[in-house]
Order: structure tokens, then C-alpha cells, then sequence
């Protein structure tokens, strides 16, 4: 009885250690068949058809806030270039080969080829039920990098909420004379806050010389008001997040916390 209980144990431990061997190695297949899969959205002289249901959002905006970054340059190509050569350059359409996949947690890491057997590198992230493509040799920092350092801030940006009030950037020498107040006409008082503001080093914008207005009228309609001055020599930073919105952080107002635009075009209303 007790050898038939030692080989009836054998028998399960080797059923389970080939099972378990089988669903590794099957495991292995499927998730590299989804890499593969995905590999066709890597961004190249654009981005793909149906990109932004096969991305993640930080990989898509990321690449398509660099695409809109893109300075006029006469035509010339600058260093823009990167964007446009993701898998580029092989002979026809990319060939891609699946090396080996990793899983971390919700994340693949792959190692691919081309057909000139360069190795890259891609991650993919779960999302949904289904893994979307979330970055290829690292180009969504190269993006985010390139948005930083070529972003041209000027225009006028609303406030994301109710868009109600505008912050105008004016190119000045080296950086932005800026203006923030109502976009409504006709009110009884105005907020104007003014600053100019230059490259902070870290790929945002700052200043130290922000003043605060308040502008009062005694009727609607009139032109004539008095004006309050609040502060000067206000300190404050502007920087782009990864969707392309600009933050304020206004050093004079601890209590406002960051106020968050996005690019407006209203000369189309």
C-alpha cells in the first residue's frame, strides 16, 4: 500500500511538472505572437491607422505632441528627424522577429529584429484586458524630451475647466511676455496678471518678476477704471504635461495650486 501511494505521487508530480512545463512554454508563444502583433503600431513617419486604440495614451501623446512640436524650418529636416525613422530604412515593409519576452507585472518587455538584425527593445502595458504598445527604444522620453525643448508656447491657451480665462503668450527675445486675465467683456472687475517668462533648464518656462492687477470699472460698459496693484516681482512656473496642457504654478498663491490650460483657437468660434 505504501509503494502504491509513493507512485501514485510520482505520477501526479510528473503530471503537474509536465503540465506546468506545457503552459510555460505555451504562455511564452501566445505572449510573443502579441508582441509581434502590436509591432505594426510602432510609430514611423507618423502615426499608424488605429494607433490610438493600440497605444497607451502616454505613448500616443507623446509622439503625436512631438509631430505637432515640429518648428517651421523652410522645409528642412531638423532634429525632428528621429520621428520619422522609428523602423525605417529596412528594405520594403519592417520584418519583425520576436527574440524573447519578459513579463513584469502587467508590463512585456520584448527583445525584436529587423531584417538587418538589430535588436530593439519594446514594452507593452496592460490596459483594458489587452496589452497596448507604451514604448519602442525608449522614444517616448526622446518625444517628451523634444516636446520640452521645441514646444513654442505662443498663442493663446484657455483654462481647461470653463476656459473662461486666457493666458496670451507673446514671443519677447529669448522668451514670452505673458498676460493672463477674463476672456469675458463687460465685467464689473478684472484679474490681469502679467510676467515674462524664460527657459527654466528643466524644459519648463519661469519668472520672477509676475505682477497681480485688479482693474475695477463703476459700470458695465465704461472705459474708465481704477487699477490695483496686488504684488510685484511674483515668482512662477509654466511647463507642458505629458498631454500637451499647459500648468501654472503661480509662486504668490499657495492656495490656488495649478491651474491647467489647453491650446484655444478662438478666432474659428
Amino acid at each position: 500500500m505504501r509503494i502504491t501511494r509513493i507512485i501514485l505521487a510520482a505520477a501526479v508530480m510528473a503530471v503537474i511538472s509536465f503540465s506546468a512545463s506545457s503552459c510555460g512554454s505555451r504562455t511564452d508563444k501566445e505572449l510573443k505572437a502579441v508582441v509581434l502583433d502590436m509591432c505594426k503600431y510602432i510609430p514611423d513617419h507618423g502615426l499608424k491607422e488605429d494607433a490610438g486604440e493600440n497605444l497607451t495614451q502616454s505613448y500616443f501623446k507623446a509622439y503625436s505632441g512631438a509631430l505637432n512640436s515640429i518648428p517651421e524650418n523652410d522645409g528642412m529636416i531638423g532634429d525632428e528627424e528621429f520621428l520619422y525613422y522609428f523602423v525605417s530604412g529596412q528594405d520594403g515593409e519592417p520584418e519583425f522577429k520576436v527574440k524573447s519576452v519578459k513579463q513584469k507585472g502587467d508590463s512585456l518587455i520584448a527583445k525584436i529584429t529587423l531584417q538587418d538584425n538589430t535588436l530593439h527593445t519594446v514594452k507593452l502595458v496592460k490596459d483594458g484586458g489587452r496589452y497596448l504598445l507604451d514604448d519602442f527604444d525608449d522614444t517616448k522620453q526622446q518625444c517628451l524630451d523634444f516636446i520640452k525643448s521645441h514646444r513654442d508656447y505662443s498663442g493663446e491657451w484657455a483654462e481647461k475647466t470653463a476656459e473662461r480665462i486666457v493666458a496670451a503668450f507673446t514671443r519677447e527675445g529669448e522668451g514670452y511676455k505673458v498676460c493672463i486675465g477674463w476672456r469675458e467683456e463687460g465685467l464689473a472687475q478684472y484679474e490681469i496678471w502679467e510676467m515674462t517668462a524664460v527657459q527654466d533648464g528643466e524644459g519648463g518656462l519661469a519668472y520672477d518678476d509676475g505682477s497681480y492687477k485688479i482693474r475695477r470699472y463703476e459700470r458695465q460698459g465704461d472705459k474708465e477704471y481704477k487699477e490695483e496693484t496686488i504684488y510685484t516681482e511674483g515668482k512662477g512656473t509654466f511647463r507642458l504635461n505629458e498631454e500637451g496642457e499647459l500648468v501654472w504654478t503661480d509662486g504668490n498663491d499657495a492656495e490656488q495650486g495649478e491651474t491647467v490650460f489647453i491650446k484655444a483657437n478662438f478666432s474659428t468660434e
